[in-house]
């Protein structure tokens, strides 16, 4: 009876090693690709089907995981506009620089810049990053001044010239922005 067992333990880690040698590959195969999951180029895949899903903040993640090891002036792009979708404004004003400079997409950081600046609510701000020139975009200045001038109707600040701040706005909207102006600046009582 002890050598039935001798030789069917044998005979089972026989076999044991068999299912191993012949299905070995297959299980180290699963395991890298379990691990290829957590690549570069698989977060980026995910982060890309995040972002188009609006899953903005589990996008940033994979984004900032992916720029670890590539750097890529568009990924970077939407790992800031990622911040400016959540409401983290400054954050995304701030990552927004990024792409500032020997990018294809400078004036649209440029102008993402501002834009994210704008609603972060700090327009004393704003108004002073728009005095720093170097950063304003040559393609979308009329859209930078509109939001600067647009600034001064959202807090205490006194006006500017009226004739320069109707100007910046296109015919369609000047109408209601002169009864914005005139309501700011004299107030109903």
């Amino acid at each position: 009876m002890k050598k039935f067992f001798y030789h069917s333990n044998k005979l089972i880690l026989l076999l044991i090693i068999s299912i191993f040698i012949t299905y070995g590959d297959i299980l180290c195969q699963d395991s890298s690709k379990e691990l290829d999951l957590f690549s570069y180029k698989s977060r980026l895949k995910f982060g890309n089907h995040l972002y188009f899903e609006k899953d903005y903040l589990r996008a940033s993640y994979e984004f900032r995981e992916y720029l670890k090891y590539e750097d890529n002036d568009t990924i970077r792009f939407r790992f800031a506009n990622c911040f400016y979708n959540i409401g983290r404004y400054l954050e995304a004003a701030d990552n927004f620089k990024s792409t500032f400079y020997n990018s294809t997409i400078q004036d649209e950081s440029r102008l993402a810049y501002y834009k994210s600046l704008f609603f972060s609510g700090d327009f004393n701000l704003f108004r002073n990053s728009t005095r720093n020139e170097i950063y304003l975009p040559e393609k979308f200045l009329t859209d930078v001044n509109r939001l600067y001038f647009t600034s001064f109707l959202m807090d205490n600040s006194v006006l500017p010239d009226s004739g320069n701040f109707i100007s910046t706005f296109p015919d369609s909207n000047k109408n209601d922005i002169r009864n914005f102006y005139i309501q700011k600046k004299i107030p109903e009582i």
